[in-house]
């Protein structure tokens, strides 16, 4: 629930952008250098024809105006403690300088290989076995975000940016062994002449 100066001022103003019924430079201010609408024109994202009638649009501000509280108001208020120490118990972690956050996008484990799959925001996957030794790595161009394996293949699915876009990257790479993504035919071919089954089925809208 929002307050009327919220709808009026931030959100239906917007909507109406996205229908195609309000002026769309409040979207265009938003977007312009977020990567979350990806590489594509920015006013392509936005319709030239109004997805509505005029009359549904009035009737749409309407209600949400009409309807909106003036003044948002806490049905109750939050308990603030003095002191936290009574309700748990504390342990203080350093981390080194040179540790970073957790980038994981995949942990997979495969319980009649042995082995646990770990995937990277940066494209990397890893393969441990249950003593989390390295086995092997991968390099792909986006994350790893789901995995299947059986004796003959290895399918990996790759998201993209994993950050909210609008750019179509999915990969979904398909191969009996551990190889690394080939981005043009040539390196393709050389590890087809090497009887490696490789398959790479693309999805790209850029």
């Amino acid at each position: 629930m929002l307050d009327k100066t919220t709808w009026e001022q931030m959100i239906l103003p917007r909507m109406g952008a996205w229908l195609g019924v309000a002026s769309p430079d409040i979207l265009l201010e938003d977007m312009q250098g977020n990567s979350a609408f990806g590489s594509t024109e920015l006013k392509s994202l936005i319709p030239d024809e109004p997805a509505i009638s005029m009359d549904k649009w009035v009737k749409i501000q309407n209600y949400y105006i009409n309807n909106a509280p003036d003044k948002m108001e806490a049905i109750s208020e939050p308990v603030v403690y003095g002191s936290l120490d009574s309700l748990f118990d504390f342990e203080q972690i350093k981390l080194d300088a040179a540790t970073r956050a957790a980038t994981n996008t995949l942990v997979h484990y495969d319980a009649e290989k042995n082995k646990v799959y770990v995937g990277r925001r940066a494209g990397r996957l890893m393969i441990y076995d249950t003593q989390f030794q390295k086995l092997d790595s991968l390099n792909f161009d986006s994350s790893p975000s789901d995995i299947l394996s059986d004796d003959q293949k290895l399918q990996v699915l790759l998201t993209g940016e994993i950050r909210p876009n609008n750019d179509g990257d999915q990969d979904l790479i398909l191969g009996s062994h551990m190889v690394p993504l080939m981005v043009n035919r040539e390196e393709v071919q050389k590890w087809l002449d090497q009887r490696v089954d490789l398959l790479i089925l693309r999805n790209k809208t850029r």
